[in-house]
């Protein structure tokens, strides 16, 4: 189904905004302004205590909830229908919500809520063995605008400098018809996220508890120093 491509101005400039990972409710409450831009709560670390995160006061921060499918390096692996029941549950927190472009099609009328309840849609895309090429890169990007996200999110795993500058290259064409944050994982990810972000990447994400989310993700206080706008 097509979708009405809208600008959601939680991805305004200036770029890139920080995103600090929690997995859990004791984490997500200790999180404070100035950690960073948005907190994104990783459900799937924990889906069991999703009852406990309702009943929990506004965070001070732009929430993104996140239920990440094992597929794509999510903590358990759960049917769909049931992360899309834990997420419209706890869409009231949520100022955005992150899906896989694989699965999207299984998503039903997820985009169409969200922007409903007037939060945004991230359309992910994880490889944790290889890089996109330009013309993947395109695909992806195409089946985001066709679901109505709001911004597309690449994680890759760069084999050397080479496939990080080609996907440098792709970022920095010109129309791309939505944000796009792209990142590297593995021995590469630091490297990839600073060139990254210092040409345009619209976000970057860095932990705030005791350990990455994702191969070789910088702590969110490295975040602030390196990318913190003046």
């Amino acid at each position: 189904m097509k979708h009405e491509l809208k600008h959601h101005p939680l991805f305004d400039p200036p770029y890139p905004k920080i995103v600090g990972v929690v997995k859990t409710p004791a984490e997500l409450a200790q999180v404070r302004r100035g950690d960073c831009d948005i907190v994104e709560l990783r459900v799937d670390a924990c889906a069991d205590q999703v009852h406990e995160l309702e009943l929990r006061k506004p965070c001070e921060l732009p929430v993104l909830l996140t239920f990440r499918d094992a597929s794509e390096g999510g903590c358990r692996v759960t049917p769909q229908h049931e992360r899309l029941e834990c997420l419209r549950r706890l869409l009231p927190m949520a100022a955005a919500v992150d899906w896989e472009i694989a699965l999207l099609d299984e998503a039903e009328d997820l985009p169409d809520s969200l922007h409903a309840a007037g939060a945004a849609l991230i359309a992910s895309a994880h490889d944790f063995l290889t890089t996109p090429t330009a013309r993947e890169l395109d695909v992806l990007e195409q089946r985001a605008v066709a679901a109505g996200a709001d911004l597309l999110k690449v994680a890759f795993t760069p084999q050397n400098l080479e496939q990080v500058h080609a996907v440098l290259r792709w970022l920095t064409r010109p129309g791309h018809p939505l944000p796009v944050a792209l990142m590297g994982m593995g021995p590469l990810a630091k490297e990839s996220r600073v060139l990254l972000c210092k040409h345009g990447s619209a976000l970057v994400y860095g932990y705030l508890g005791d350990s990455p989310s994702a191969p070789g993700q910088l702590s969110a206080e490295l975040c602030r120093k390196l990318f913190r706008h003046a």
